[in-house]
């Protein structure tokens, strides 16, 4: 064995396992909608969740959809459509790039776009410990005092730039955690698009954008995102360094 699955080794999962996810995310919407719609006390976040499992089940959908377009996972073979005697004719590159790119696109948008409707909620209790120990400090005090492990060193360094460039508000105070989370996505999709092809970097990026809880992070001013991004780039270097291990840039970057 050569170790390199062929395209028809997953081409059941993303014939049947695609729509059943997309099937199941809206039922999932559904559920979590009527529950909201009920007024019941455990509902109060069930709201949010079933938007988000919409989302996510029209993104994976539509990427199916495209994925069958452009015959990838089918029997067609990745990427190519069948033509006479059985043979396969690839599908023109340029076209294809074109197609990946506005799936992560409008993938990524929209998880932006969940996010950022929360950008101006109420603070958590604990985004207040973070205002109170952090809010007023200089960036020294900052860099040299961690008494209250409630937020990532590196976050609250950026909160107090973000605070000193554009002054106080609620969206500036979450703005490095929702600018790392703009960032992660086209991270993740980068890496699953080099690593496992457009199809699975469209997959992953849905997931990542979509996940209630993740979206809730991109707007929880505490470092979560930050954090998340900074394996992103480790992970990118590390990809690059093992096919060039001379470049010393990508060594100190990582």
């Amino acid at each position: 064995m050569s170790g390199v699955p062929s395209p028809s080794d997953a081409s059941w999962f993303w014939r049947w396992g695609a729509p059943a996810g997309a099937g199941g995310g809206a039922l999932a919407a559904v559920g979590l909608g009527a529950l909201w719609l009920s007024g019941a006390d455990a509902a109060s976040r069930a709201g949010e969740v079933a938007i988000s499992a919409a989302a996510f089940s029209a993104a994976l959908l539509w990427c199916w959809v495209v994925g069958r377009r452009q015959g990838v996972g089918g029997r067609q073979g990745v990427g190519g459509r069948q033509g006479v005697g059985g043979q396969t004719s690839p599908t023109p590159i340029r076209a294809a790039h074109s197609t990946d790119a506005g799936v992560a696109t409008v993938v990524a948008l929209a998880a932006i776009a969940l996010a950022a409707v929360k950008l101006d909620s109420f603070l958590t209790f604990d985004e207040t410990t973070t205002l109170i120990h952090h809010g007023l400090s200089s960036l020294g005090e900052i860099a040299s005092t961690y008494d209250d492990p409630n937020n990532h060193v590196l976050y609250t360094l950026a909160l107090g730039v973000v605070h000193r460039v554009t002054g106080w508000s609620m969206v500036a105070f979450r703005l490095p955690a929702f600018a790392s989370f703009c960032l992660l996505l086209p991270a993740v999709w980068w890496f699953a698009r080099k690593e496992f092809g457009p199809t699975a970097a469209a997959f992953a990026t849905a997931f990542v954008g979509m996940s209630p809880l993740l979206v809730e992070y991109a707007t929880h001013a505490r470092g979560h995102t930050l954090l998340l991004l900074l394996f992103m780039a480790a992970l990118l270097c590390g990809r690059s360094l093992a096919r060039q291990p001379d470049r010393w840039v990508l060594w100190a970057a990582w």
